[in-house]
C-alpha cells in the first residue's frame, strides 16, 4: 500500500468512525451568532482607521513604480 492509500484510508475510517458519534454542536441553534457583540463592534471599528504609510512618501500608499520616489526625495544608495 502506497503512502497515499494508507492516508486515504485512515481518512475512510475516521469519518465511518465520526458518524457514529453525537455532533458536538446539536445543540447550538443556527441562529447563534458566531462572533458576540462587542467583538462585532470592534471589528466594525478596524474599517475606520487610517491607511498604513508606504515608503514612497505618498500618503495615499498607493505605490508609484518609480524607485526614486523617496518620502525625503533624497537619491537611494547604490548596492555595494
Amino acid at each position: 500500500m502506497s503512502y497515499w492509500d494508507e492516508i486515504d484510508q485512515q481518512v475512510t475510517d475516521a469519518e465511518a468512525e465520526a458518524s457514529d458519534k453525537p455532533d458536538p454542536w446539536a445543540d447550538r441553534a443556527d441562529t447563534d451568532p458566531a462572533l458576540t457583540e462587542a467583538q462585532l463592534a470592534f471589528l466594525e471599528g478596524l474599517a475606520d482607521q487610517p491607511g498604513v504609510p508606504r515608503i514612497t512618501g505618498d500618503p495615499t500608499g498607493e505605490a508609484t513604480g518609480d524607485p526614486t520616489d523617496h518620502p525625503t526625495g533624497a537619491e537611494p544608495v547604490p548596492p555595494g
